[in-house]
């Protein structure tokens, strides 16, 4: 059965590279890259900070416990963690122009990490494990965000609610949004959820406006749920109270550890959503930052987030522990569309006028 993460790196984003054959001593000696991108940090000054702040948009306090425990063993460094929803990059930019920086940003949504790189909150920074080869960078946003996840959208649906008839449906875009889930269809409204942004973006440049559009009065048509998190939306699922969702791949992972009865199909095409993380320029404790970003991205970051997730790591070193993957019912998508245009501010407010006029939220 192909692993997800062999998936991921068959159909990378258009312009992924190594950056250098550069080296990272792991006593963060500094060294600079060919791209001017700082790979190295003092791990004593690190650890004399004591502690980095990350703000992500990704995962809940339960899956991210076993990393700030890794973390802290690893390193004596402490995880502070702050769970964002909505426009995280409004966020930061306030919090910067106070002087209150977070130290690490994770982000999802390609307007908002495009945004923090063109203005200036981001510094340049390359981890050990993408001067490795371990991690493959993405051309669009390095050196100053790299990959920490990658997932592809889809439908999960509740086995209790959907038929194998109506499951069959599930998959093409055109026959999807089927009347049956009036009332008990979800997704993630992509005013609050970036991945769910990004992925509509993708969408309406695979599609074309004219198809885009019509996708999304079908999508009405169904008066969906919108939630500002995929983890009440997955719980909500796995419940019955709602029949189908759209949504992530990885998204299922908790749900289905718990023995929901949830399935998923990729969607065809399926749109790919990334999550990256970033270091602060204005970070508090910007040593502490890139020894989190370094370790977080390493072999044991990642077999925690793998862990965290039941998703598939970046890392090619990490050990996978997908579990959706080995499910008899599992399909890897056969058909994705990925990111080749970062939306401009005026895309991006456009999207989602258009999402919220004719979908809701």
């Amino acid at each position: 059965m192909a692993r997800p993460g062999k998936l991921w790196t068959a159909v990378a984003f258009v312009g992924v590279a190594i950056l250098c054959a550069c080296s990272s001593s792991s006593n963060g000696t500094s060294s600079q890259s060919s791209t001017g991108s700082v790979t190295g940090y003092s791990m004593a000054a690190a650890k004399q900070e004591g502690t980095v702040t990350l703000y992500t948009t990704l995962g809940s306090p339960q899956a991210f416990a076993e990393i700030e425990s890794d973390f802290k063993k690893a390193t004596g460094i402490t995880l502070v963690i702050s769970r964002q929803s909505g426009d995280t990059l409004q966020r930061w930019q306030a919090d910067a122009a106070r002087r209150n920086s977070p130290d690490v940003v994770e982000l999802s949504d390609a307007g908002q990490i495009e945004g923090a790189i063109q203005g200036g909150l981001a510094a340049k920074f390359t981890p050990a494990a993408v001067v490795s080869g371990q991690i493959q960078p993405i051309s669009l946003f390095a050196p100053y965000a790299y990959p920490t996840n990658f997932s592809a959208f889809g439908f999960a649906y509740n086995t209790n609610r959907v038929t194998p008839a109506q499951a069959k449906l599930l998959g093409s875009w055109s026959t999807s949004f089927n009347s049956a889930f009036k009332g008990s269809f979800g997704t993630d409204d992509p005013a609050l959820v970036g991945g769910m942004a990004s992925a509509m973006w993708i969408m309406k440049n695979a599609l074309g406006p004219s198809a885009y559009t019509a996708m999304l009065n079908s999508l009405a048509v169904l008066k969906p749920r919108l939630y500002n998190s995929n983890v009440p939306m997955m719980a909500a699922l796995a419940s019955g109270d709602l029949s189908v969702v759209l949504g992530r791949s990885a998204d299922i992972s908790a749900e289905l550890q718990k023995g929901a009865p949830i399935k998923f199909v990729y969607a065809d095409p399926a749109p790919l959503s990334i999550g990256v993380i970033m270091v602060a320029k204005g970070a508090k404790h910007p040593q502490a930052a890139r020894a989190f970003e370094d370790w977080y991205l390493s072999v044991q970051g990642q077999e925690d987030w793998c862990k965290a997730y039941a998703t598939s790591p970046v890392n090619a070193k990490a050990p996978d522990c997908a579990m959706m993957a080995q499910e008899s019912w599992y399909q890897t998508p056969t058909n994705t569309v990925q990111l080749t245009k970062v939306p401009s501010a005026s895309d991006s407010a456009a999207l989602l006028s258009q999402f919220k006029q004719i979908v809701g939220g």
